[in-house]
């Protein structure tokens, strides 16, 4: 008689470990994780100073239409990561609302480390503005150089 054996169970991994109630996985964030989700929070938190650069851009009668990629560099400082040297990728937006934007991330402390043997990271965010307001403002990408 053949003896028959059941197919081995997968081990669980660090996004589902088990509960301790036998429940649902709990999710478990990935250090890649915990910095996408720092860097998310550090975009949405310049959202307040973006606008002020755009009402102050329509105050002095420009028309603010179109889509700008602004970057911006994380570099580890004295064990803390911090935002540093911001420029622009892409952008159809006037000089003076470009340096503007640009401003309201060009500093600042992450609330998360580097990972691992990382010394920097190269982020963009994303601006989308459609009659004067935006329709779109997000982290698009960040990259380890």
């Amino acid at each position: 008689m053949p003896s028959t054996h059941a197919a081995p169970g997968l081990a669980p991994t660090a996004a589902s470990a088990p509960t301790l109630d036998g429940g649902k996985p709990k999710h478990i964030d990935t250090p890649t994780d915990l910095l996408r989700w720092s860097l998310m929070h550090a975009v949405q938190h310049s959202e307040p100073a973006v606008i002020d650069c755009i009402d102050n851009a329509k105050t002095a009668g420009t028309v603010v239409d179109g889509r700008a990629v602004f970057a911006f560099f994380v570099t580890e400082k004295d064990g803390h990561a911090v935002i540093s040297r911001p420029s622009i990728d892409s952008t159809s937006f006037p000089d003076a609302l470009n340096t503007c934007v640009q401003a309201t991330l060009a500093s600042g402390e992450l609330d998360q480390q580097l990972p691992e043997g990382q010394t920097e990271l190269r982020v963009q965010r994303e601006l989308v503005v459609e009659k004067g307001a935006i329709t779109m403002y997000k982290l698009k990408s960040f990259l380890v150089p």
